[in-house]
């Protein structure tokens, strides 16, 4: 998030500088207009009932509901501590 590389986490070369710079310019997009989408990512749409998300990686991409099955295994835990919605 911040531009600093770790061998040991997050890799080095110039495919994680890219990816930190794409990172980066979304996190800024986001603390100046409440809005992570920006050139280097694209257009970020809203969380809403399709559970879109953003892969971030050489090509940013919007997936609806990603990893949707492992979500629903965790859904009776989280109801059994925040109740049920």
């Amino acid at each position: 998030m911040f531009g600093l590389l770790d061998d040991n986490f997050t890799g080095s070369g110039k495919e994680a500088q890219a990816l930190s710079r794409k990172v980066r310019e979304a996190w800024a997009s986001f603390a100046c207009h409440g809005d992570p989408s920006c050139k280097s990512v694209g257009k970020w749409g809203l969380y809403d009932e399709r559970r879109e998300a953003m892969i971030l990686g050489k090509q940013c991409m919007l997936v609806e509901a990603p990893y949707d099955e492992e979500r629903r295994v965790w859904e009776p835990f989280v109801d059994s501590v925040l109740g049920s919605s």
